[in-house]
């Protein structure tokens, strides 16, 4: 759903679309044992039986997959909505990230020097 406020622009709309996009944004505390599943919306318009996914079907596909094996679910998941019909994952693009904290901390000299390792990689320093 996009939302257009006349005095700010739009709002949560999928990146790239209009150049001065707000984005809402929600803090969550992860744990080590955690797992953050990141997709674009090519997964969420996939069809299942019944000829619809969206989020409460991947939701309910998700609680489906085992999450003990996390190098298998991405494998898994997409060997699920594929089953379910020949035309999902291949009318859009899909990109599908699964993350997990490892508890480890950045050092504050790693953490200062980032935007000059950004800077370097911009203008072609780095070999």
């Amino acid at each position: 759903m996009v939302q257009v406020s006349s005095s700010e622009g739009p709002t949560d709309v999928p990146l790239g679309i209009f150049e001065a996009t707000r984005y809402g944004q929600v803090g969550v505390k992860l744990g080590a044992e955690d797992l953050l599943l990141c997709f674009t919306d090519g997964l969420e318009e996939c069809v299942d039986e019944r000829g619809e996914m969206r989020r409460e079907g991947m939701l309910r596909l998700l609680t489906e997959v085992d999450h003990r094996a996390a190098q298998e679910l991405i494998p898994e998941l997409l060997r699920r909505v594929t089953a379910m019909s020949e035309a999902n994952l291949s009318e859009d693009d899909d990109t599908i990230m699964l993350m997990r904290p490892n508890g480890a901390s950045v050092s504050l000299r790693d953490n200062l020097l980032a935007p000059f390792r950004d800077l370097s990689d911009l203008v072609g320093l780095t070999p």
